[in-house]
């Protein structure tokens, strides 16, 4: 919070966004809220249209506005009363800070608290902002009776969180800040110049009467209560466009489901006739052992969280050499944590234990792996990978993107396509705002990597094993990161994350240079050579079942189930050792 009257340049903005604390308000405030599915929907198609396979791509939906209008209020603990009006009629939600009870057609279901209340996330927990958007402080307005801080808000040219945020993301976005609080006063996004939702708070009051009176964050007296049996996630509020109860299914099983299918991918062996690797000189994790001490820790500064923003900064351009290592032990523990978390038909998704004992035999528990990349950036959208050594199977040896086209070279082909914004692992190193959202941030002071200077910054994911939602971006199901931060450039040197109090994985930054080569995003394709598009899948000569389970995540949950199956039996039935070389597809298969 600020003092009222006090003046807020872009810096103090950004501090007031991230140290905003919901559960310490009293308040009360009009709700209205207005969302355009059917403009969600053209988002999610035009950006996920060379997705679909042939036959299947979607057609322009029917209009579908939603709107709700109601009345929150507040208290300090995380307590809230949200009352709420829309499509499908009056509805009522109480929490007192630790349980909340959904109430509907005289019974009170009863779920873990959650967070704030749907659709406030946007409103009440604004540190959501600093990871997405570019903010543009274009001066101050009274609304209400209070003081405001007008924004534009621009899609970062880095997305460091999860991987597809950048196809759900408008062109941009307004809104007011309240001065003293720092919650959002009104959200609201535009796409293609019309609006695409807007949230909002009006007449709101301090400190009302009501906020002190306990019943009102209960359910009625003698109101049948009954345990909801599913995890309290607040699904309804992620923006996919699925509509209806399709959606809801596959708003809960989409990440879990793609990340399975992503890891069975990538670590499935290939072992191709050629020599031998040569032997890794540094398989260990340089600093590895159990998290930092809590005690040896303060809390973040002002100066330590804009330089997490980039404020002032200029756009990231850089060399380096990465190096990347995975814990397998840890790894498996960490999938076999997340699929004990799920409620039953999700885990499903996973395919039967044979799925699980396959991907053991084949990623063995005492394994750790050891990559070298050389990483050149110079945003917004230039980036080049170069693979050098510990490349994983299908992996291309290079990857360019000079913000237009996006180029990968395997040893038989090269895969083009429109260009992508860079891979979350090296977006993370290269823009370190995620950090800021929903996170709870410490630092243990100043530290040094390969002779840079930086400050190490500890975070614990504020909910635990959290995957659905807007919530944290912590890469991976990681609890704990620790990221050593450039004092000079504002990237990560360093990233180890952790489970259970072990490192899993850590991304270290050598070599570390400001000149970029401005020729190093582009790739000349060579008379002759084999070229295929670069989507997510389809640039990769992947048998069947891979291609089979792309095509039915796309198609929707039943779909992903199938994918998932397809999956499974491949990795059951393909043997470990020499594959034939991969088939020469006709024209225009891609």
């Amino acid at each position: 919070m600020t003092t009222p009257g006090e003046p807020i340049d872009l810096p103090a903005l950004v501090v007031l966004l991230y140290r905003a604390d919901w559960t310490r308000l009293s308040l009360s405030a009009a709700v209205h809220r207005r969302h355009d599915q059917a403009l969600r929907n053209k988002i999610y198609n035009i950006r996920d249209m060379s997705e679909y396979p042939p036959g299947h791509e979607p057609s322009d939906a029917e209009p579908a506005i939603e709107e709700a209008r109601g009345r929150i209020l507040l208290a300090p603990g995380g307590r809230y009363r949200d009352e709420v009006t829309d499509e499908d009629g009056p509805g009522l939600t109480v929490c007192d800070g630790e349980t909340r009870w959904v109430i509907s057609e005289g019974i009170a279901t009863r779920r873990d608290a959650g967070g704030p209340p749907y659709p406030l996330g946007d409103l009440l927990t604004p540190s959501w902002l600093l990871t997405e958007f570019d903010l543009d402080l274009t001066g101050t307005s009274v609304v209400g009776g209070r003081t405001a801080c007008r924004v534009i808000a621009t899609p970062r040219s880095v997305v460091p969180g999860i991987g597809g945020a950048w196809k759900h993301r408008p062109d941009q976005a307004f809104a007011l800040v309240d001065a003293e609080l720092g919650i959002l006063l009104s959200y609201e996004e535009v796409f293609d110049g019309r609006q695409l939702k807007i949230t909002e708070l009006t007449d709101l009051l301090l400190d009302p009467p009501a906020a002190a009176e306990p019943s009102q964050f209960l359910p009625p007296a003698g109101m049948p209560v009954r345990d909801d049996g599913q995890p309290g996630e607040r699904a309804a509020d992620l923006n996919y466009a699925i509509p209806g109860v399709l959606g809801q299914v596959a708003r809960l099983v989409a990440g879990p489901a793609a990340a399975a299918v992503g890891f069975a991918a990538r670590h499935a062996p290939v072992r191709s006739p050629g020599p031998p690797a040569q032997p890794d000189d540094e398989p260990g994790m340089p600093g590895t052992g159990r998290a930092t001490d809590r005690a040896q820790l303060m809390p973040v500064t002002d100066d330590l969280v804009t330089l997490l923003y980039r404020s002032g900064l200029p756009p990231q351009a850089f060399t380096a050499e990465v190096h990347e290592w995975i814990d397998g032990a840890v790894a498996m523990r960490m999938g076999a944590a997340l699929r004990a978390r799920l409620p039953p038909f999700v885990d499903g998704i996973f395919g039967p234990d044979q799925l699980w004992d396959a991907l053991g035999d084949r990623f063995p528990l005492a394994d750790s792996t050891h990559r070298i990349t050389r990483l050149t950036v110079a945003m917004p959208g230039r980036y080049r990978i170069d693979h050098l050594a510990g490349a994983r199977p299908h992996e291309p040896a290079t990857i360019a993107c000079d913000g237009e086209r996006l180029w990968k070279v395997y040893p038989n082909r090269v895969a083009t396509g429109p260009g992508q914004p860079l891979t979350p692992d090296y977006a993370r190193l290269a823009d370190q705002s995620y950090l800021l959202s929903d996170c709870e941030l410490a630092t243990a002071g100043d530290a040094e990597v390969d002779g840079r200077r930086g400050f190490l910054v500890v975070t614990d994911r504020v909910d635990g094993l959290r995957f659905f939602g807007r919530g944290s971006q912590l890469p991976g199901l990681s609890e704990h990161v620790e990221v050593v931060l450039d004092a000079e450039l504002g990237i990560a040197l360093r990233e180890t994350t952790y489970f259970d109090g072990e490192p899993v994985s850590c991304i270290e930054l050598r070599h570390v240079s400001a000149q970029v080569d401005p020729g190093a995003f582009r790739i000349e394709v060579g008379p002759g050579t084999r070229t295929v598009g670069a989507g997510p899948l389809s640039d990769v000569d992947l048998p069947g079942p891979l291609k089979a389970a792309k095509g039915a995540v796309v198609l929707g949950t039943a779909g992903v189930v199938a994918g998932a199956i397809a999956l499974t039996g491949w990795l059951q039935k393909r043997p470990a050792g020499q594959q034939p070389p991969p088939r020469q597809p006709p024209p225009g298969d891609s």
